[in-house]
């Protein structure tokens, strides 16, 4: 049977979902809410073979993250395809970048134009690959090798401590920036917590820099000083290791997706934080056989493959410590594994309790496993609201939220249009730590202005944040009482916000992405006749972040 094509229609997957033709993209949307719980469990299927395999947990196709596994988009695009195939509206191309979609979708007689561009062909994925991964085992190496060096075994701790997994971006914030400045100074007081750093930089004069500052305090304590270079060859042998789990595996509802998840472990792409999750299950042991009792640990839990090395090291050679995962942050239900699986559970590389911010989260963190331990604890990075302002000084700002393959492009090139029509208004641009607006690469026009207050200040003093969804920046806006517009239609955003009963008066979704230019005039003409400081409609602090106080601090303690 012969389907008919929509006219000149190319669906080019490669692309943010905000640029997918408007027909395809309901059709995908729909699936990529719906099939979640039947993926995770999948997923745990899948992974009974190696549930006791710390190797393929910290693998991409097991991370249910996806933002270092295609495997759900993919998953999505192919019941897309379906659908499109039976309402006979299949798209003239579709592109993509992996070669085992193609196969999949040509097994099951698609007829259209499948294009792998050029860049994602076999024999330059190899090339890409084998370059990136040599350079993380360099980087790895390296940074072993300096701290090895710099800062040595201690051995002026306690036998009993308490460990805090942290990361470090720069010399200035430290640890600041995941669980604030006042927990942080309290922590500096306590002989037996230490906080075990993992620093966030590849340049070597300023990983060298950020070293030599840790050096001077006594509250850390680094992996690289426990762990020997036998371990550093453990973590580099995985890539060997990877390829007992090139193996058939069982089909999601029909589908035979053994080539996807091949491609995947071939072509890794974030190899450092499969090496990060086996250096912290050594770190563990090492801490074991140097005699030190580990009798609490503090993973700031993402439910990355770090995670995962973490929690599972200190399990296995830690039988009574009491292992704690902080989530210092809001839902992000698009980041799935945030929210454990029942198969995670059962492998203990996740921890036994887990800490939220907010009551109103715990439903979100129990999607896919209602036996997780679940407690509400202090949301330290949170900064109390000091002063509101009922004239505010910023009219509009745009707050990224920090990931290149994310939103934040599509964002800035659509302000950089708004910007330009409207001169005689100032737009305020504002990076995510993680990602300085200059790794963007993008000239801005005058009135676009990139600000780096300080977020509780600038927040407090602003109009209308342009924001995404239900992220810890638009509940944090709201609470300082900005009116909030949302620039994406993603499919979680108002449910989200709806379930946190946030009133529909105090944000506004644009409808289409494509038509932001417009919505924007129309969304500023109404602000400026409706907007009022109204310290009613802010939500209260203890609806949704948990306000620090002397005894939840003593979770950490």
């Amino acid at each position: 049977m012969n389907h008919k094509k929509n006219k000149l229609t190319i669906w080019d997957t490669t692309e943010n979902f905000v640029n997918y033709p408007k027909n395809i993209q309901k059709i995908y949307l729909n699936f990529y809410v719906k099939e979640r719980i039947k993926f995770t469990d999948w997923i745990g299927k899948i992974s009974i073979p190696h549930k006791d395999n710390l190797d393929w947990w910290s693998s991409p196709p097991a991370s249910r993250n996806l933002y270092l596994s295609d495997l759900y988009k993919n998953i999505c695009i192919i019941k897309t395809v379906d659908l499109l195939k039976k309402k006979n509206s299949l798209p003239h191309m579709l592109i993509t970048k992996s070669i085992a979609l193609k196969k999949i979708l040509e097994r099951r007689n698609i007829k259209i134009l499948i294009n792998v561009p050029f860049l994602y062909q076999p024999i330059f994925k190899n090339f890409f690959f084998f370059l990136k991964t040599t350079t993380t085992l360099f980087l790895f190496l390296f940074k072993f090798i300096i701290l090895n060096i710099l800062i040595k075994k201690r051995n002026d701790i306690p036998k009993k401590i308490i460990l805090i997994d942290t990361y470090i971006t720069d010399c200035k914030k430290k640890e600041e920036r995941f669980y604030g400045s006042s927990f942080s100074k309290k922590i500096c007081k306590i002989n037996k917590i230490y906080f075990v750093p993992t620093i966030i930089q590849n340049k070597f004069l300023e990983f060298f820099k950020i070293a030599l500052e840790l050096k001077k305090y006594n509250k850390y304590l680094f992996k690289e000083s426990y762990v020997n270079i036998s371990d550093v060859f453990y973590c580099f042998f995985y890539i060997l290791r990877r390829n007992y789990f090139l193996t058939k595996y069982m089909n999601y509802n029909k589908f035979n997706l053994t080539d996807l998840i091949h491609e995947e472990l071939k072509y890794i792409s974030n190899m450092d934080l499969v090496f990060l999750s086996l250096m912290n299950y050594s770190f563990a042991k090492r801490l074991k056989d140097n005699s030190i009792i580990v009798k609490k640990s503090i993973n700031w839990f993402e439910n990355q493959p770090c995670d995962k090395g973490w929690n599972l090291g200190f399990a296995k050679y830690f039988k009574n410590i009491i292992l704690l995962g902080y989530q210092g942050f809001s839902v992000y239900p698009e980041y799935m594994c945030l929210n454990v699986s029942k198969s995670e559970l059962a492998a203990r590389v996740i921890p036994d309790k887990i800490i939220i911010t907010s009551n109103s989260f715990k439903v979100f963190r129990k999607e896919f496993c209602k036996k997780i331990k679940i407690i509400t604890g202090p949301a330290l990075r949170k900064q109390p609201i000091k002063k509101k302002y009922t004239q505010r000084k910023y009219k509009v700002v745009i707050f990224l939220e920090g990931l290149l393959n994310g939103y934040d492009n599509h964002v800035i090139e659509k302000f950089i249009r708004i910007a330009k029509k409207n001169p005689d208004m100032n737009f305020y641009i504002k990076s995510h730590p993680n990602l300085p607006l200059r790794e963007y690469n993008y000239e801005l026009p005058k009135n676009l202005i990139e600000t780096n207050i300080d977020f509780s200040k600038l927040a407090s003093n602003t109009e209308v944040a342009v924001s995404y969804g239900s992220s810890s920046c638009t509940l944090e806006s709201i609470e300082h009482g900005c009116k909030i517009l949302i620039p994406i239609d993603n499919p979680f955003d108002e449910m989200i916000l709806r379930s946190l009963k946030i009133s529909k008066g105090i944000y506004d979704i644009c409808p289409t992405f494509q038509t932001l230019d417009k919505y924007f005039t129309k969304f500023i003409i109404k602000s400026n006749k409706t907007f009022t400081f109204n310290s009613n409609n802010i939500m209260n602090n203890n609806n949704i972040f948990k306000k620090k106080n002397q005894v939840n601090f003593k979770m950490f303690s």
